[in-house]
């Protein structure tokens, strides 16, 4: 498994964990949760909606989510793995 895979997966976990975190806490302040948590404005929408909706709208949440940070851990993996041929 190449070093960007691993960034990728380890990435997309630390952002799952990261949410739970957010939420567990309660944080207030909107602006860190819009950088740290960029999908949670996709919750906003869903207001007084029925249980389906709101499992379909935390699903893409989640996913969303997993996604951004994996994309990081993705990048930080792959100039992880440049700096090793160079170095």
């Amino acid at each position: 498994m190449t070093s960007s895979t691993k960034g990728a997966i380890i990435g997309g976990c630390l952002g799952i964990v990261l949410m739970l975190v957010m939420i567990e806490s309660n944080v207030e302040a909107t602006g860190l949760w819009l950088v740290l948590w960029p999908s949670a404005m996709f919750g906003s929408i869903h207001g007084q909606g029925g249980g389906i909706f709101c499992l379909v709208v935390g699903s893409i949440e989640v996913g969303l989510q997993f996604l951004a940070y994996a994309a990081l851990g993705w990048m930080v993996g792959a100039v992880v793995r440049i700096a090793r041929k160079e170095g």
